[in-house]
């Protein structure tokens, strides 16, 4: 939202110029493309934290079932229901794919 923003706001006070109007577009272009694939970044980080086991200095409890609330360079533990589970266990429902989808 701040880079639409800053786009919006650069065009109101710079002058007519083309080169500065195409690199507003393209600027524009990239941040809504990007804003469309933030899900799946987002997932492919969780599918990363899955796949392979790292070993992090910083922890963060955090409570319920939230994965939008991970973050990097930390490793979590998740407080549900008066029970602790590790980042593994809550990733492994999201990725169990020997279920039925």
């Amino acid at each position: 939202y701040i880079s639409l923003f800053t786009i919006f706001f650069v065009l109101l006070k710079v002058e007519f110029n083309l080169i500065i109007i195409l690199i507003l577009l393209f600027v524009f272009f990239k941040v809504c493309e990007e804003y469309k694939n933030h899900n799946g970044l987002f997932n492919k980080f969780l599918f990363e934290r899955y796949m392979y086991n790292f070993d992090f200095k910083k922890k963060k409890i955090i409570k319920g079932d939230n994965l939008k609330k991970m973050k990097r360079d930390y490793t979590h533990l998740f407080y549900n229901n008066l029970e602790y589970k590790t980042e593994r266990e809550i990733l492994k429902k999201r990725f169990d794919f020997k279920r039925k989808i």
